[in-house]
């Protein structure tokens, strides 16, 4: 899951000391306090964990217990609580426990602990009267968040699912084929003319670089929609002759007759 991170730049002059490795433990995992899969990753301050799924009680501890930290609360997307070193205790949980794809922030300079929501893409735009719907959510491929989807045209912009997040354009407003652009919050919308080429899709790629904020867009990667058939049985034909059929064309299908 990508994540949204604001930062708040500060300079100040300190002793150099090496970071210390945290992990989660507990019930999950049988409060086993040093498993790789659940080390957190480090950059600066800041530990970052992502997990399929959370079940049960658990804490955030170093290698072999020498510090261990909760916030004696069950955790609730978006919000963030302050940490207390305990040997026991303080044990933490997840408000949902049906949530999948937990991503934990753990602050150690402040000792805070934050739970990020899961972010769900959608394009939105003249093409489809601003709505979000199934068929042009972003999916989530390795670091990237890919859409592909058939030809459109006008303004448009890249949404949350709850709205708390629109992404527009950061300088130009118009974008044309195999261009790339970076997007911004409360940017302007896109406009986009549509394919010089009828009969192709369109692949849109988002890559985050480790932030959707900002981020690049790539509209489109044009690709020419193939032609197949298959028989009435689902048995492909490279060179049909006369008869009925089903002619597949991207993601639409029909019934066909070929005559001589």
């Amino acid at each position: 899951m990508r994540i949204i991170i604001f930062s708040l730049l500060t300079l100040v002059a300190f002793t150099a000391s090496a970071s210390p490795d945290y992990y989660l433990a507990g019930e999950f995992n049988g409060w086993t306090p040093n498993q790789q899969a659940y080390k957190f990753q480090e950059d600066g301050d800041i530990y970052t964990l992502t997990v399929s799924e959370l079940k049960g009680e658990f804490k955030i501890t170093t290698p072999y217990w020498e510090h261990q930290y909760g916030a004696g609360k069950a955790l609730v997307a978006g919000e963030t609580y302050k940490c207390t070193e305990s040997g026991n205790g303080f044990n933490m949980t997840i408000a949902d426990p049906s949530a999948r794809n937990i991503t934990l922030v753990f602050d150690d300079s402040n000792k805070t602990v934050c739970l990020l929501p899961e972010i769900s893409l959608y394009l939105v735009g003249d093409f489809n009267n601003w709505q979000k719907l199934p068929a042009y959510r972003f999916m989530e491929s390795g670091d990237l968040y890919v859409l592909r989807t058939h030809d459109f045209s006008g303004a448009f912009k890249v949404v949350t699912e709850s709205d708390d997040l629109s992404l527009g354009s950061a300088d130009i407003d118009a974008l044309g084929e195999n261009e790339e652009r970076y997007m911004a919050p409360g940017g302007d919308a896109f406009s986009f003319a549509g394919l010089a080429t009828p009969g192709k899709t369109i692949k849109i790629t988002l890559n985050p670089s480790g932030n959707i904020s900002p981020s690049a867009i790539r509209l489109p990667e044009a690709q020419e929609e193939k032609e197949e058939f298959f028989t009435l049985q689902g048995i492909p034909v490279s060179n049909p002759g006369p008869g009925i059929y089903i002619r597949r064309i991207g993601s639409k299908t029909e019934k066909i007759v070929r005559t001589p």
